[in-house]
């Protein structure tokens, strides 16, 4: 479950740099 948040946590970062 950890890792499962961390990759998630990952995602919406590279989601928030795509939109700025």
């Amino acid at each position: 479950m950890e890792s499962y948040s961390r990759g998630e946590y990952d995602g919406a970062m590279v989601w928030l740099a795509k939109l700025r």
